[in-house]
């Protein structure tokens, strides 16, 4: 990722946006306190110029509980020199594409 990377999680209005590297572990620690067995796997995967739109899939327990969650969701990124610079996570297809124009612009 690159050094200034901007991350906006589903859940960027309760925490805000993450911004850099540091950004980036704290989300992980913040995330993986709460589900620490995430996993996640690509469903789907689309190159848009110098951006990506994916489909993907989270499975975890929650900390305190074997209750498990199933966390389908859309990435929206965008790339620069190899690095990724910025990314969503969108509820839908439509958020993630829209998301995507909205910062190419």
């Amino acid at each position: 990722m690159d050094e200034e990377v901007e991350v906006e999680s589903l859940l960027v209005a309760v925490e805000g946006g993450y911004h850099g590297h540091e950004g980036v572990f704290r989300w992980w620690d913040d995330f993986l306190s709460v589900f620490p067995d995430y996993k996640l796997e690509i469903e789907e995967l689309r190159a848009r110029g110098e951006a990506t739109v994916g489909r993907l899939r989270g499975t975890a327990h929650g900390a305190g509980g074997d209750t498990p969650i199933v966390d389908p969701f859309w990435h929206a990124m965008s790339w620069r020199e190899g690095k990724c610079v910025w990314w969503r996570t969108c509820a839908t297809e439509a958020e993630a594409l829209e998301a995507i124009n909205q910062h190419l612009e």
